[in-house]
């Protein structure tokens, strides 16, 4: 998405999600988690999304979750969704460290 201002709503009724995924890492022999990301969460009008990390003995998990409700995103709430969005997909691409 690009720019900071709209001048016609944004239609996601095509594209209301509800997603929760969890993702557990089994690491092979010599490796062992250094960082996960913190946790968070983020949300715009309905819309949420939250993500939570822990590492329990040598195994990572990450639990992330998002709903976009098939709605209109007025003008006026582009820019906070569009926040929503972007911080979302930051989250998403956060790494695993390890060593």
């Amino acid at each position: 998405m690009a720019g900071t201002e709209r001048e016609t709503p944004i239609d996601l009724r095509g594209v209301a999600a509800c997603s929760r995924l969890v993702t557990t890492l089994e690491l092979p022999d010599g490796f062992e988690p250094m960082a996960v990301p913190e946790n968070c969460s983020f949300a715009s009008g309905g819309c949420y999304y939250r993500a939570n990390y822990r590492v329990e003995g040598e195994t990572p998990t990450a639990e992330r979750e998002i709903v976009i409700p098939g709605e209109f995103i007025s003008p006026e709430r582009y820019v906070e969704f569009k926040a929503f969005l972007e911080s979302s997909l930051q989250d998403l691409q956060a790494p695993v460290l390890l060593r």
